[in-house]
């Protein structure tokens, strides 16, 4: 993230972030799940260290069909 925040910097930025990334243990309705992805925790940590910086985001890649039933 800090390599990011270089990158962003303080000019207008727009920020995606692909849930694909994120373990499916985690996140099941991903399209292309990454075994071994990074925990929720660690998702929500990089996405928050965004706050404060010039910039937009969306979050993609969800697929309501394939989450789990609750």
């Amino acid at each position: 993230m800090e390599e990011v925040l270089a990158i962003v910097g303080t000019g207008p930025t727009y920020v995606t972030f692909d849930v694909d990334c994120i373990d499916p243990a985690m996140a099941s309705g991903t399209g292309t799940p990454e075994l071994d992805g990074f925990t929720t925790r660690e998702a929500q940590e990089m996405v928050r260290l965004l706050d404060g910086s010039n910039n937009g985001a969306d979050v993609v890649e969800m697929a309501p069909p394939f989450d789990s039933p609750a």
